[in-house]
């Protein structure tokens, strides 16, 4: 069947083909190295698909299914990824400047070297790994060194969260950092945080 790759601004077809389904039809775009910037692709079923260097600059990818897709090297730049399902996915050296990653999947997703992955929260991929995350592992008073024992669970009895803040629950998180305990959980469940974790020097 023909298949058509359209822009979400002025429905511009960007790419047609025919193939099978669109996941065939997007990796014969980026195969034609097809500029798709924009493409909207709202709840694609992209699994394992091979999506390297694509262009998708501000493609819609709200809610696509995109577990186990290689997205290494891809532009991704104010690409909408609400909702999107990442597990597995290989995000090296993608460019996610702008990109919006709110509620997405990322377990098991490989974000190393992922470049301007920006945060809703506002700081950068590196900048949280190297501030925003020993702040709030230390704000209850514990020291960084303590949470080596605590980095390879999965349960809240034995959270680096629940540690943090010698927190029974939650809700016994201060207030004030329970959005970011929140975030925190997300990435960690993701296996998205090493520990040891990487140093502003080591960044530089």
């Amino acid at each position: 069947m023909l298949i058509r790759i359209t822009r979400y601004w002025d429905d511009k077809v960007l790419y047609e083909v025919e193939a099978t389904d669109l996941r065939s039809a997007l990796q014969q775009a980026v195969s034609a190295h097809a500029d798709l910037a924009g493409a909207v692709l709202r709840g694609a079923v992209l699994r394992g698909a091979d999506l390297t260097g694509a262009d998708l600059r501000d493609a819609v990818l709200r809610g696509a299914d995109l577990r186990g897709a290689d997205l290494r090297g891809a532009d991704l730049r104010g690409a909408d990824l609400r909702d999107a399902d990442l597990r597995g996915a290989d995000l090296t050296g993608a460019d996610l400047t702008g990109a919006d990653l709110r509620d997405a999947d990322l377990r098991g997703a490989d974000l190393r070297g992922a470049q301007n992955l920006r945060l809703p929260t506002g700081e950068t991929w590196d900048e949280y790994l190297t501030e925003t995350v020993p702040a709030l592992l230390t704000a209850g008073g514990k020291s960084l060194e303590s949470f080596s024992e605590h980095w390879q669970c999965h349960d809240w009895t034995n959270c680096p969260m629940a540690h943090a803040f010698d927190a029974p629950t939650m809700e016994d998180v201060p207030i004030l950092l329970r959005p970011r305990a929140e975030q925190f959980i997300q990435f960690f469940d993701a296996n998205q945080i090493p520990w040891p974790l990487p140093t502003k020097d080591a960044k530089a």
